[in-house]
């Protein structure tokens, strides 16, 4: 089971950036083996906001980023109050930023592993969980 970063999922729709075709691999992966991913809620609007400023289309931004929420596999997990002290303590064990410590807290409450591109979260984010990169 695993935790993606929006980093990744951006990347995978963006051809012309570095690592999207790793990126794009680790999505037909877990397609092809229906493999459990989970997601903090805010990764909706990280990646609509990504996808808007880097392609300038509204319409593919928004469309993606509601069509991620119909894939069967993948569950989005809502930033309740457990998970929200959660990263609190991450934050205060990692120093990393908020939303990047809400994708470490959600992978350290359901022992999942994170992939992400997010330099920060690769480096801090291994002293609580298993992360790598796609």
């Amino acid at each position: 089971m695993y935790c993606i970063d929006a980093s990744v999922i951006v990347n995978s729709q963006r051809p012309e950036e570095l690592h999207s075709s790793r990126s794009g691999a680790v999505f037909n992966l877990i397609e092809e083996k229906n493999l459990k991913v989970f997601l903090p809620e805010i990764v909706v609007p990280e990646i609509t906001s990504a996808l808007v400023r880097s392609t300038r289309d509204l319409k593919f931004a928004y469309e993606f980023s509601m069509a991620l929420r119909e894939l069967s596999n993948f569950s989005f997990v809502p930033i309740d109050n457990h998970l929200a002290n959660l990263a609190a303590w991450v934050i205060c064990k990692t120093m990393l930023k908020s939303s990047d410590a809400l994708y470490v807290a959600l992978a350290f409450d359901y022992d999942l592993e994170l992939i992400t591109l997010d330099k920060e979260q690769l480096e801090r984010g291994e002293k609580l969980i298993k992360v790598r990169r796609p």
